[in-house]
């Protein structure tokens, strides 16, 4: 048991620095995502990890693990642990990185540091519903990209990397998934920031010469445009649904406004 969690710690740390790379043109199509893990085998492959949710008692000894020393913070890249001979399996949802070989060359200089860890990867298409039924059945391996879990139901899956608190000092978006007691399950392997391109050229035309710093100075600006010019006030990709998501949802509901404005 101890064993999985200090394996899972370990490659989630060197895959924190290493993953940051491999967002690319689909990094909006994901929240951020997280390595965890969780298994009850302590010798044998992670493919044969037993079938049947850890017990309370496991992740009660889960929770502990922060205490106990096996945190993300504990450990030293490529120094602790580097006598451990055994194989552990990442499942995740970057398939194009799967099928690239990303994923693989980041195995390989995982093994630079520890050459006697096998890591077997797995790229789902379908990742939210086929890992929620192998997280409900136990039978998914040690990593995984956390999907829809509830937060209360965190420890009753996963091992915690530390405390928020003392994650944020190495990671961000180390609240991304917490449990009621402040403990951290998941690492963010990248970042998406949303904002808005504007035409300075169309602003002036318009008669806009201040940015608007408010929804309802937004919502003015779109109106000068769209009276002024024959620019088009507000263009979004609506035949993407991830762009109409919840970093969105303040936009579109400026477009619909100044739609029904017109």
């Amino acid at each position: 048991m101890k064993l999985k969690k200090v394996l899972a710690l370990t490659l989630a740390a060197a895959m924190t620095f290493s993953l940051v790379g491999c967002g690319g043109e689909d990094a909006a199509t994901d929240a951020p995502a997280a390595d965890t893990s969780t298994d009850t085998e302590t010798e044998a492959p992670a493919a044969d990890a037993e079938t049947e949710a850890p017990a309370a008692d496991d992740a009660a000894d889960d929770a502990a693990a922060p205490a106990a020393g096996l945190s993300y913070a504990a450990i030293t890249l490529g120094e602790d642990y580097e006598d451990i001979t055994t194989t552990i399996k990442f499942i995740h949802h970057k398939t194009d990185r799967e099928d690239d070989g990303t994923m693989a060359d980041l195995v390989s200089k995982f093994n630079q540091m520890y050459p006697n860890i096998t890591v077997e990867t797995e790229g789902i298409t379908d990742y939210q519903e086929d890992a929620l039924l192998r997280l409900s059945t136990g039978d998914w391996g040690d990593v995984m990209f956390i999907p829809a879990v509830d937060a209360a139901d965190l420890p009753s899956y996963f091992v915690p990397y530390g405390t928020v608190d003392e994650m944020s000092e190495l990671v961000n978006f180390a609240d991304q998934w917490k449990d009621t007691a402040g403990n951290c399950y998941g690492i963010g392997y990248m970042g998406n920031a949303q904002g808005v391109l504007y035409n300075k050229k169309v602003f002036a035309d318009a008669g806009v010469t201040t940015l608007p710093k408010t929804p309802d100075e937004f919502i003015a600006a779109l109106q000068a445009i769209k009276d002024n010019t024959d620019a088009i006030p507000l263009y979004t990709n609506y035949a993407a649904g991830w762009t109409m998501g919840g970093q969105w949802t303040l936009t579109s509901a400026l477009s619909q406004q100044v739609t029904r404005h017109g």
